[in-house]
């Protein structure tokens, strides 16, 4: 089968892992055996193509032989189980806490992403682009990560809109502000290892998910979870 994406070293763990919870998602669901145009393994492979490298899902239609609405359906799915893993943030803090971490560090990134053009009125009485962040000059959705002292991401906030300042996203989700360098790093982490979180050509609403499933694969990655 001719594929877009092609495994790297190391990928194939990464692909057992988010099978494994695809498959038992379908059996949730009650999916009939062979019911699916792909099998779990490949419908990840789909999915990390337009993860990792930012493929166009219509190509990997082709690629894969399925139709341009199923490959869309396909990638929504694996995100929606991978984001299912994704630690809240009690959870996340409780585990730093384990783990003996002294400290954790926060920093808020905008997701760039089109589809969001909803109006709000501003403080001035104007009328404004909602999703529209004016420190990162672009449209997109605004995530608050806590991350451990080595940079690694351990918790990710829902998406705020991008015109939310990053204190007050902050206060919303999480904790104060410090150490930014290294909250940028665990940032540096998910958006350079998976390019879809680079721009994300989906509608606002899923940002959160995207953020959470790539926050997942991360983590699986570097042996914080299992």
């Amino acid at each position: 089968m001719a594929c877009a994406f092609v495994p790297a070293v190391g990928a194939p763990r990464e692909l057992t892992f988010t099978s494994r919870l695809l498959a038992a998602e379908r059996r949730r669901r009650g999916a009939p055996r062979g019911s699916r145009k792909l099998t779990c393994y490949w419908q990840v492979v789909l999915d990390l193509g337009w993860f990792r490298d930012r493929t166009a899902v219509m190509s990997l239609a082709r690629d894969h032989g399925v139709a341009r609405a199923t490959a869309y359906r396909y990638v929504d799915e694996v995100i929606e189980v991978l984001a299912a893993e994704a630690p809240e943030l009690p959870e996340a803090l409780a585990r730093a806490m384990a783990d003996g971490l002294a400290f954790v560090i926060l920093d808020g990134k905008v997701i760039p992403a089109d589809r969001c053009r909803e109006k709000t009125m501003s403080t001035k009485g104007e009328s404004v682009d909602l999703w529209y962040s004016g420190k990162g000059r672009r449209h997109g959705g605004s995530i608050q990560a806590v991350a451990s002292p080595a940079g690694c991401s351990l918790w990710v906030s829902p998406a705020e809109p991008g015109s939310v300042h990053d204190i007050t996203a902050a206060r919303i989700h999480a904790l104060q502000r410090s150490l930014r360098r290294l909250g940028e790093r665990a940032f540096a982490l998910l958006n350079q290892r998976w390019r879809a979180l680079q721009h994300i050509t989906a509608s606002s609403g899923k940002i959160t998910g995207i953020t959470r499933a790539a926050l997942v694969l991360t983590q699986y990655e570097h042996g914080y979870i299992k």
